[in-house]
C-alpha cells in the first residue's frame, strides 16, 4: 500500500488539488487529513496534473457522501 504526504494546495466546492506525486492506477484513492489522531477523508483522487500543475480529487460533499453510503448499503 502506498501513501504520500503533502498539503492540499487549492480547495474548490467540487475539487481539491494537491501536489502529491501520483501515477496511473491511483484513481479512487482517498485524499485525507489527520487531525488530533482522527482521519478525515476529504476527497477521492480522480485525475492527474491539469492546468494548475497539480493533481486533483473530487471533493466529498453531502451528495457524494450519500452516494457512497448507498453503494456501501447495496454492495
Amino acid at each position: 500500500m502506498w501513501d504520500a504526504h503533502c498539503p492540499l494546495e487549492i480547495s474548490q466546492p467540487a475539487r481539491l488539488y494537491h501536489g502529491c506525486d501520483t501515477f496511473g492506477g491511483m484513481s479512487g484513492s482517498a485524499v485525507y487529513a489527520v487531525a488530533d489522531q482522527d482521519t478525515i477523508v476529504h476527497g477521492v483522487h480522480t485525475y492527474g496534473v491539469d492546468g494548475t500543475g497539480l493533481n486533483g480529487a473530487t471533493r466529498i460533499n453531502q451528495a457524494y457522501f450519500e452516494l457512497l453510503l448507498e453503494w456501501k448499503r447495496t454492495h
